[in-house]
């Protein structure tokens, strides 16, 4: 697997974060024109990279802790879209001050699997109780209002978070000593193999 160095992977953070906006600015350009149901698509997928955002921030921190990443797991994380899916859902979910608990991660993954399931329905004709149904009747104009929002939430969420970070000059100010405290202050290790 191929490694990359801290400026990369810095880098493909702000790229990241980008795309997401750029998804979601798109799903408004839809939504103004005719609510095609592709709108929750592309709220989705901008949620996966806002996902991916905390991946490669994780990373980041990572490398300058241990040292070396395991690049394996990187690249499976990075590519798989259930967990970046949980990873923004989680990281929201911390962001907005819910602790999760050991019940969490089950119905995590039922919002996982909801999501993705629902990403689907917006993008293809599909059979559902033994009908073929299009997009359209199956999404409604609720429910991409609804999935509008949430993105939006979601980047401006994370929006403000790398403002803090820009502010700050974390990634490029943080030694191995400061991780430790702040795992050890918010009790973090916990929500490393979630």
């Amino acid at each position: 697997m191929k490694k990359l160095n801290l400026e990369q992977i810095k880098d493909a953070r702000v790229k990241t974060l980008q795309n997401a906006k750029d998804l979601i600015d798109d799903a408004d350009i839809l939504y103004k024109t005719n609510q095609s149901p592709r709108i929750i698509f592309l709220c989705q997928i901008a949620g996966e990279e806002l996902g991916k955002y905390f991946i490669l921030s994780n990373s980041a921190l990572e490398l300058i802790y241990k040292g070396s990443l395991n690049w394996n797991r990187f690249w499976k994380q990075l590519t798989s879209h259930k967990f970046k899916l949980k990873t923004i859902t989680l990281m929201e979910d911390i962001l907005l001050n819910r602790d999760p608990s050991k019940e969490y991660v089950p119905e995590l993954q039922e919002q996982v699997r909801i999501l993705e399931e629902g990403k689907q329905k917006s993008l293809y004709s599909d059979f559902t109780f033994g009908m073929c149904h299009h997009p359209r009747e199956v999404v409604s104009k609720e429910m991409i209002e609804h999935c509008l929002k949430w993105a939006h939430g979601r980047l401006n969420l994370i929006s403000n978070h790398e403002k803090i970070i820009n502010d700050m000059g974390t990634l490029d100010k943080i030694t191995k000593e400061d991780l430790e405290q702040i795992s050890t202050k918010y009790n973090l290790k916990r929500f490393i193999e979630m």
